[in-house]
């Protein structure tokens, strides 16, 4: 298979055009300056990390999109090229330059000498002494230089014996209880890297073990390399607490550390961070789990008393506790109730002297205040549509309590109206809804959401780990539609739990997830259904019931890597419907119509096995250049009470968040070509991908250049969709290809996107050989995508 010639004429096109521009870039120097093209790193050591070794390159070349085109640099030099004759030049001038544009990169030198010696303070805390690094500096093309950091390392030093110097008997022996976990072992390459991170690790340990006051900075580490063999001996000094004299100055007291136990537990949960303690509170001694808690509050308790004692970890009587801090911390942030989270203890015999206070009984105050954030809001909005080309308009109501039964309980209340122009099946498709607006299409709904911080099963709590975060969601919600041709009743209802397996997995269980759609045709449209012969197509306009449950497991690294670090995700979709009901109505007798089907409240319902997968990997260039990939994959089987899969079930691609080259619904299945009765183009096998790049232009400006890659097919043949199944041999063939460029605006809260998608391949066309359709292109077959958020 050959691509078009057209198509082969504008990559040619692009690539020289983007070749001159770098080219010309350098030129444009004076001729005593070089443009810093590229640094490189070479060494025959195959166990160094190159990668963390360029973080020490002082000087790093201008920005590249794509790998190779340095568009800001060019951006900076077609601004110096203008003139200053007039202020609108000038100011175009100073936009291109200073805005949009970058400075180029003049080699320095003294910079790549600096970066050697950083380079050989990096190996030596490595553990590589002695090593070598050299600089070479070569101008492949005129006024271009590329360095080459060339580095030579011997045998890198390791640690022969780690021994530990502890003046505290008493926290000795909590340290020896760790020493198998300690990071510096025998054997190993020296790196002060685990000296820090050994520093930290006993910091932590001993704090969550009670010692309130011992910090990293008790910690030394002394280290002697004078052993033959590149061998090293390192001694950990853990060192008391010292303290100045009041009586002599010139004198310093040493004191051991100790362990600090919680007496009392203030709890503030409604902490008014202004006027702070200078307000008046009631105070309510609570106690749960043998445990006495304080409420300081003031007029009305906000939450109930047993509710946020559940997610504090900090319990009296137990020892002072670090992760405990951090945890409840994280758990009352997590319930979105609070603007300030703050939680600080105090030394009850804080006012005597340390030496004074030594003999006295170690014992600390947790003071929890909670500042909290609205609990009601509401927010009207309202917007244009456009849906395959048809337009609208659709205001909503969006109500929220965030602690509707004192416990955090989330409701939401969603209102919606919406008026569009949609394609009518049929007669009457210049009717409207009314004499003085253009739409044909009313549709209303109104949905309420609860979200409880809890399982609504008799569960003790403490059965599970503090990073579980168990929820209960309760969603219900109708909406109606009417058309010309027909009406739309719909009324769904969920319930199910999620809750976290860890920082980077999460479970979600819908117990019951029902559908219930209820039409009502006009006797032209019940004509019209009449003339055609498609069970897919008619399954659409059928009343039906989906009585399913659903399982989602999602992994993502996101969270836990910093915005530098590349990251995962993964969501797996498990759906089963119909298969209770079926045993019901065996159980109750449940007579089959005349087709043979088996219905509840005169209501045919589905059965389906469904499930589908998305997994994208995010690749970071740096901070701001992303490749982001993703590819997703479904296949839903309908059987015995409703042989086809629910429209609502379906698969689609196309739109503003899959192939962004064709509208919605409007491909496949498979190689299917035809055009007629207006379907909405549907499969029960799913296969999709994309490739996108992520690079910023201006401020808030970023683009995107994108590849997205997909089709749905049917699971059996159907001879309304001829080349619409599913089959190995071919299915790679079907695959419909776009692309296209894209640009986000990035307020940090919400990102707005515009995308434009062009056709490559387009599937409807591969059974003529016709399916490489780039160089037919026209301005106007440019699908353009309006969306908020990122496409995945």
């Amino acid at each position: 298979m050959f691509m078009r010639s057209g198509f082969i004429y504008i990559i040619l096109l692009v690539l020289t055009v983007v070749l001159l521009s770098g080219c010309n870039n350098a030129k444009r120097l004076p001729e005593d300056k070089m443009l810093l093209n590229k640094n490189a790193i070479e060494t025959e050591n195959p166990d160094l990390n190159t990668s963390e070794i360029n973080r020490f390159i002082k000087q790093k070349p201008n920005k590249k999109i794509l790998g190779f085109f340095r568009f800001h640099l060019s951006t900076y030099f077609l601004g110096a090229g203008i003139e200053k004759d007039r202020k609108m030049t000038q100011w175009l001038k100073n936009w291109l330059m200073e805005e949009v544009g970058e400075e180029p990169v003049i080699l320095d030198t003294s910079m790549t000498n600096n970066t050697a010696r950083q380079i050989q303070y990096y190996l030596e805390n490595k553990g590589y002494f002695n090593s070598k690094v050299t600089k070479a500096i070569d101008t492949p093309r005129t006024k271009q230089a590329n360095i080459t950091y060339q580095i030579q390392t011997n045998q890198p030093y390791r640690i022969r014996n780690v021994n530990y110097r502890v003046e505290d008997s008493t926290l000795q022996s909590d340290i020896e209880k760790t020493r198998e976990n300690s990071l510096l072992q025998s054997g190993n390459i020296y790196d002060i890297e685990d000296l820090k991170n050994e520093r930290k690790r006993i910091t932590d340990y001993l704090k969550n073990r009670g010692y309130y006051y011992f910090n990293k900075n008790f910690i030394e580490f002394k280290v002697d390399s004078a052993i033959e063999g590149q061998k090293l001996d390192i001694y950990v000094q853990v060192n008391n607490r010292v303290f100045k004299a009041e009586a002599y100055n010139d004198s310093l007291i040493a004191l051991p550390h100790h362990k600090y136990k919680v007496r009392n537990v203030y709890i503030y949960p409604d902490y008014d961070a202004l006027e702070g303690d200078q307000l008046e509170y009631d105070t309510l001694n609570f106690e749960q789990s043998g445990k006495e808690y304080h409420y300081i509050y003031r007029g009305e308790l906000p939450y109930k008393p047993n509710f946020l004692t559940s997610f504090i970890f900090i319990e009296p009587g137990n020892y002072y506790n670090a992760d405990d801090v951090k945890m409840t911390n994280k758990r009352l942030a997590d319930l979105q109730q609070f603007k300030y989270v703050n939680i600080e203890y105090s030394d009850i015999h804080s006012n005597i002297s340390p030496w004074n206070r030594d003999t006295l009984p170690k014992k600390l105050d947790a003071y929890i205040r909670l500042t909290r954030s609205s609990m009601q809001s509401y927010t009207v909005e309202w917007l244009g549509k456009n849906t395959a080309r048809d337009l609208g308009t659709e205001v909503s109501f969006v109500y929220t309590n965030k602690n509707l039964f004192k416990g955090s309980e989330v409701l939401n209340l969603n209102t919606n109206l919406s008026l569009e122009t949609q394609q009518i099946m049929g007669e009457g498709t210049n009717q409207n809804i009314t004499n003085y607006l253009p739409f044909n299409t009313l549709e209303y709904g109104v949905n309420a959401d609860l979200d409880l911080p809890k399982f609504l099963l008799p569960v003790d709590p403490n059965r599970f780990p503090g990073y579980f975060k168990p929820r209960t969601t309760l969603s219900t919600g109708y909406n109606y539609r009417e058309r010309p041709d027909y009406s739309r009743h719909l009324l769904n209802l969920s319930f199910g739990y999620r809750w976290d397996e860890s920082e980077t997995k999460e479970h979600q269980v819908y117990i019951a997830d029902i559908n219930s759609i209820k039409l009502n045709p006009d006797s032209a449209f019940v004509r019209k259904l009449n003339e055609i012969d498609n069970k897919k197509f008619l399954s659409t306009y059928e009343d039906h019931l989906i009585v399913g449950s659903k399982y989602n497991f999602i992994w993502n690294t996101q969270n836990v890597r910093s915005d530098k670090d590349d990251f995962w995700y993964f969501r797996g979709t498990f759906e089963p419907a119909g298969l209770l009901l079926n045993t019901l109505a065996s159980n109750l007798n449940i007579e089959q119509d005349d087709e043979g089907y088996y219905k509840l409240f005169n209501i045919r319902y589905a059965q389906y096995i469904r499930t589908d997968t998305d997994f994208r990997y995010f690749y970071r260039f740096d901070k701001k250049n992303t490749l982001a990939t993703r590819i997703s994959l479904g296949i839903g089987i309908p059987y015995g009470n409703l042989n086809v899969l629910p429209f609502e079930k379906s698969f689609f691609v196309g739109g503003s968040n899959g192939l962004r080259a064709w509208q919605l619904r409007n491909v496949g299945p498979g190689g299917f070509s035809g055009d007629e009765n207006n379907f909405d183009k549907t499969g029960d096998i799913s296969l999709e991908t994309s490739v996108e790049y992520r690079f910023p232009l201006y401020k808030l400006v970023n683009g995107a250049l994108f590849v997205d890659a997909g089709n749905v097919w049917l699971k059996d043949e159907n001879d309304d969709f001829p080349q619409g199944e599913f089959k190995f041999n071919r299915f790679y063939e079907q695959i419909a290809v776009g692309t296209g460029l894209g640009i986000r605006l990035d307020f940090s809260f919400f990102v707005l996107r515009v995308d434009a998608g062009i056709k490559v391949i387009d599937p409807a066309k591969a059974s003529n050989g016709e399916q490489w359709v780039l160089d037919e292109y026209k301005l106007k077959n440019t699908n353009i995508n309006f969306g908020i958020g990122y496409p995945f």
